[in-house]
This record gives C-alpha cells, sequence and structure tokens, in this order.
C-alpha cells in the first residue's frame, strides 16, 4: 500500500520546501499539509492531480511504492532507491559473513571431531 505521507514528504523535502511554501504553491493549508506528513488524513485525488501539475512529476509517482521523482521531465522513474538499495546490500553482505561464519565454526568442530575419532586425520588441501 502506497504511503502518501512519505510521498508527500519526500517530494518537499526533495524540492527543499518547507510546509508554508508547499502550501502557498499548492492552496492546501500548512496545517493540512502536516497533517498529510503524518499520515493523519490522505491526500484527494485533486489535491495530488494539482500537485503533479505544479512541480512537473508524473502522478503516477504518488501511487506507487516502486516510483521515484524525476523532477524537471514530468515522468516517474520506476527502480529502486539507491538508498534503500545499499542498506539492503549491506544487509545482505551481513547476513552471507554470519552464515560464512557458522559454517566455519562448524567445520572446525567436525574437524575436532574426526580428530577425536580419528587420530590419523590429516586435513588435506583441498578439504
Amino acid at each position: 500500500m502506497v504511503d502518501y505521507a512519505l510521498k508527500i514528504k519526500e517530494l518537499r523535502r526533495y524540492l527543499s520546501l518547507t510546509q508554508e511554501q508547499l502550501s502557498a504553491d499548492t492552496g492546501i493549508s500548512r496545517s493540512r499539509i502536516s497533517q498529510i506528513e503524518i499520515g493523519k488524513f490522505k491526500p484527494t485525488l485533486d489535491s495530488l492531480t494539482n500537485i503533479a501539475r505544479i512541480y512537473n512529476i508524473d502522478v503516477n509517482y504518488f501511487f506507487n511504492d516502486e516510483f521515484l521523482l524525476s523532477i524537471g521531465t514530468g515522468k516517474a522513474r520506476k527502480e529502486i532507491s539507491e538508498c534503500l538499495l545499499c542498506k539492503e546490500k549491506e544487509r545482505l553482505i551481513k547476513s552471507l559473513e554470519s552464515q560464512i561464519a557458522n559454517q566455519n565454526k562448524t567445520i572446525e568442530a567436525q574437524e575436532r571431531l574426526l580428530k577425536v575419532k580419528d587420530p590419523g586425520y590429516k586435513q588435506t588441501a583441498s578439504g
């Protein structure tokens, strides 16, 4: 489900606008913008289309979580936010590092068991 509060706030911050400036440009009261940004109210379809027209963005930006701003082109780009992509990459790397560490511990434990069971056991270069 699309988070309109996040979309409005993201747009406003992307354009370096205050709530007062967004209010002046769109005719939506500053208090209503604040209430939209905290999720207390949802913007109307007319408000969203008006904002899209004023700031020259594709109105689909407001209806799809995967659309990012492409200000000045009148279109929205469908891709993953670079910031979110970096966070996901870091999470995956940490997860893989943890899995590798656990596998190494398992291998070491298995080798210790083999040495106890078979004192003649020698580790080969391949394994």
